[in-house]
């Protein structure tokens, strides 16, 4: 065969997958090869006689058997020349080609002509054959999913189909079960029938009963919200009770201690040393109360030898004084209910940071201002009772 015929021979009658497949079996091509590589590599290998060669021939005498078949009894050039132009107008060109070229009878000239008509023909339906293939492609690829599609639809078809016979089965028990239900309930309509007619004789009598029981039932709730409001003043008065009796013990020890001259006014040396000593405080800030008392505050405050500072909490003295005068003094008080709530937070924020103790006073009074002043230099700072205590402390 000539050397011009094998390109069109196996660039037509063998597809590119079949070339690649048999070069891959003999490791001239990888997975990856383009398909002219392929193409080229295969046309190269059937120039010789070797083992490529002569699978590729056995391959196209296998694929175009009929087309073999047919021209096998065909004994002259013209008679090829017949079969190769009816093969040809029909559309018929793969098989046809391999057939006619390869047939002892044929001449250069005829092999000439199908190689040109073949080279033509590729010409022609070489601009439309990729849009052909890629087109094909597609619709293999959608005919592959609708299918894929077809075989979930049934699927679900069949398992509605199940369901379905399912649920008309439980249906039908549920039919039944009205059924059954609706003779109960005509059972129970004519029981209840009868025990409305005894019910109907017994509202009469109970009518009254009932307006007692309301009545009763009002004066109940009317009992227990006095009992409410009574309870919560036995707890207000005993809470109040024994604020009076810790102010009134500190009293008490305080009038004892001047009777018997044993407060001092001293200090003590090892003040230093000691922070359980009652004479580490020296100076205490009072922010809050009523001003009317502070002659008797700073008093009382100066027979236990402490120096008392005050402020009103921001009624009439400026907040900005407030961090200035917390500098100086060892200790702060604070009146609860006579002290702004800015004058309140900003102590407490100061207390904190500069690590002095906080006291907060029960209420603006000389029994409260004691027990703070007994607790602070004697260390009971965190004295507490129910309800908001006499002092507490609030930080270290």
């Amino acid at each position: 065969m000539e050397e011009k015929l094998l390109c069109p021979v196996i660039g037509s009658c063998l597809t590119v997958a079949e070339v690649a497949k048999l070069l891959k079996r003999f490791g001239y091509v990888s997975g990856k090869t383009h398909a002219f590589e392929v193409h080229v590599t295969a046309v190269g290998l059937a120039k010789t006689r070797n083992e490529v060669s002569e699978r590729l021939h056995r391959r196209l005498d296998e694929k175009w058997r009929v087309a073999l078949t047919q021209i096998a009894q065909i004994k002259n050039d013209e008679a090829l020349c017949s079969y190769w132009t009816e093969s040809f107008a029909r559309g018929e060109v793969a098989g046809a080609f391999w057939a006619v070229v390869t047939h002892p009878s044929v001449t250069p000239e005829l092999a000439h002509r199908c190689y040109e008509d073949l080279h033509m023909l590729s010409h022609q339906i070489g601009a439309g054959l990729a849009a052909d293939v890629r087109r094909l492609k597609w619709l293999e690829e959608e005919r592959t999913r609708l299918v894929q599609e077809n075989q979930k639809l049934q699927t679900r078809v069949h398992d509605l189909s199940q369901q379905l016979g399912e649920r008309a089965q439980a249906l039908l028990n549920l039919k039944a079960q009205v059924d059954r239900a609706e003779e109960a309930r005509e059972r129970l309509i004519q029981k209840w029938r009868a025990e409305c007619e005894m019910l109907r004789d017994a509202a009469a009598e109970g009518g009254k009963a009932l307006a007692r029981i309301e009545s009763l039932k009002a004066r109940v709730d009317t009992l227990e919200a006095e009992l409410v409001t009574v309870l919560r003043d036995r707890d207000f008065w005993r809470e109040e009770a024994e604020t009076i009796r810790q102010e009134h013990a500190v009293l008490e020890q305080i009038l004892v201690s001047q009777q018997t001259g044993s407060v001092s006014t001293s200090f003590c040396a090892n003040e230093a040393e000691c922070d359980a000593c009652q004479y580490r405080y020296r100076c205490v800030l009072c922010v809050g109360g009523r001003t009317n008392l502070t002659p008797h505050l700073r008093d009382l405050a100066k027979r236990f030898g402490l120096e008392v500072r005050f402020h009103d909490g921001g009624l009439e003295d400026a907040l900005q004084r407030l961090p200035e005068q917390l500098k100086g003094v060892d200790a702060v008080m604070v009146t609860v209910g006579a002290v702004s709530h800015q004058a309140y937070y900003r102590v407490k924020h100061f207390c904190k940071q500069l690590g002095k103790p906080c006291l907060l006073v029960r209420n603006a009074s000389v029994g409260s201002f004691a027990v703070a002043i007994h607790s602070l230099l004697y260390g009971d700072i965190d004295q507490a009772t129910q309800g908001l205590p006499a002092v507490k402390r609030l930080t270290n």
